[in-house]
């Protein structure tokens, strides 16, 4: 296979190099025709790459593609199947559209972003930006929803937990978006704060880690998590995700052997 490889590029090369020695440096796009060509989308481009030259050298005459007057994006100058369609935002708001999930490819741009920068009236731009907006959020609820399947515990109304931290923490700072997100499914927290005196909370509200914590949880590293549910209690250290709060509450749900 590689020799077979290697046969087609040598077979490849003779052409274009007979084409760099009579033309020079503008030989490769003569090669061409003159045109740069899409392998990775159907049809070709449509843009001359010496057009800027100030004496463009003569080149073959473009050949255009089927139906190029109907296919022709406005906004850019490859030809795609999707581009067929007249441009509508409409496409881009329902999830449930082909469109609503254009993300480019092979290093051509997806086309709202082509069709805002090649004619960025005020409806593009102010469209372009809600567009993506949108993708992420459906993204990120879809996400919730496999992480909801993906969890064995469900019941955190009936969590309890004592979270003892500390303000200058990075663990306790990066333990944040988990603390929120169980708040937000019901756990109930009760934050001990061991730097109160000398810094200002990460949590609201928060109470001081008194002697009385001490004797009760000597914690030893921050965050600590004292899980609480059906009268039995659970202890973790460190920063952990949701998830991982998840299987260890669900372990407190097992019997006891």
């Amino acid at each position: 296979m590689r020799k077979m490889h290697l046969l087609f590029i040598n077979v490849m090369l003779v052409p274009v190099s007979v084409a760099l020695a009579e033309y020079g440096d503008e030989g490769f796009f003569r090669f061409f025709g003159g045109r740069d060509i899409d392998y990775w989308q159907l049809g070709k481009t449509v843009h001359d790459p010496l057009s800027a030259v100030e004496a463009p050298i003569p080149k073959a005459t473009p050949v255009a593609p089927e139906n190029a007057s109907a296919r022709q994006f406005s906004g850019s100058t490859v030809v795609r199947e999707a581009d067929a369609k007249p441009f509508s935002w409409d496409r881009y708001r329902d999830p449930r559209a082909p469109e609503f999930w254009d993300d480019g490819g092979d290093w051509i741009p997806p086309r709202p972003f082509r069709e805002a920068a090649a004619n960025p009236t005020n409806e593009n731009v102010g469209e372009y930006l809600p567009w993506q907006g949108r993708k992420t959020a459906v993204v990120s609820k879809f996400q919730h929803v496999l992480s909801e399947k993906a969890m064995p515990f469900s019941e955190w109304k009936k969590l309890g937990v004592a979270y003892f931290y500390q303000s200058k923490c990075s663990h306790c700072q990066a333990s944040m978006p988990t603390v929120e997100d169980a708040k937000s499914r019901g756990v109930k927290f009760t934050f001990v704060q061991l730097d109160f005196a000398e810094n200002a909370p990460l949590h609201k509200p928060s109470i001081p880690y008194t002697e009385a914590w001490k004797k009760r949880f000597p914690v030893e590293a921050t965050p600590t998590w004292i899980l609480k549910l059906d009268g039995k209690t659970l202890s973790l250290t460190g920063s952990i995700s949701i998830e991982e709060l998840s299987r260890s509450a669900a372990s407190l749900q097992q019997p006891r052997g």
